[in-house]
């Protein structure tokens, strides 16, 4: 994987995290929501708590991160994707040059 391909992958996975855990902090049990999930989802979701963009990279696709995600948030997949488009602009735009990493 190319230097820009793990910043890419690293802002969304912590974008992904971040959703997560502000739905918390809203007061919402998210191990309830996780419960009704796949069991294979349900594992997913342990490893990105984790926060270990290597493991879970290892173990899962980042696609299968995001409809797991979209699953928990309850929001529609294209919809998270399109976030974390966002998010990756506005990082790479804070970073500038990405060659140099």
């Amino acid at each position: 994987m190319e230097p820009a391909e793990c910043f890419d992958a690293g802002v969304q996975l912590g974008y992904l995290i971040s959703r997560m855990g502000q739905l918390e902090m809203q007061g919402h049990d998210l191990r309830e929501r996780v419960l009704k999930l796949p069991p294979e989802q349900q594992f997913t979701f342990a490893l990105m708590q984790t926060g270990s963009l290597a493991q879970l990279w290892r173990t899962v696709s980042p696609e299968d991160a995001v409809v797991l995600a979209a699953g928990v948030l309850e929001v529609p997949e294209e919809d998270l994707r399109e976030d974390m488009r966002t998010a990756v602009e506005a990082a790479r735009e804070r970073m500038g040059d990405l060659d140099t990493l």
